[in-house]
């Protein structure tokens, strides 16, 4: 992050699996898994096309590394937006 203090991180994308294939992914700050931010599919039987989307407001610091991660990805992801909103103190 470019600067210190509280920040509004959003995501969304379109997962697409077949039969028996899962789809998981979460943001991860300098490493680390945010499990909060977990976005999941998966699909028992036939073509499964899911849309969702990810809110979290956090404390970081500057230089702290934000970004998506897809640790498990037997299907496609397409469409990722993302967002970090800088939140001004009053």
């Amino acid at each position: 992050m470019p600067v210190s203090g509280a920040w509004r991180v959003t995501y969304s994308l379109m997962s697409r699996m077949h039969s028996g294939d899962y789809n998981n992914a979460y943001l991860f700050i300098n490493g680390d898994q945010l499990t909060e931010t977990q976005h999941y599919t998966y699909s028992g039987s036939g073509v499964v096309d899911s849309t969702g989307g990810r809110v979290v407001t956090l404390e970081a610091s500057a230089g702290d590394k934000i970004e998506i991660r897809a640790p498990q990805m037997d299907g496609i992801y397409r469409y990722v937006l993302y967002c970090a909103e800088y939140i001004p103190k009053m």
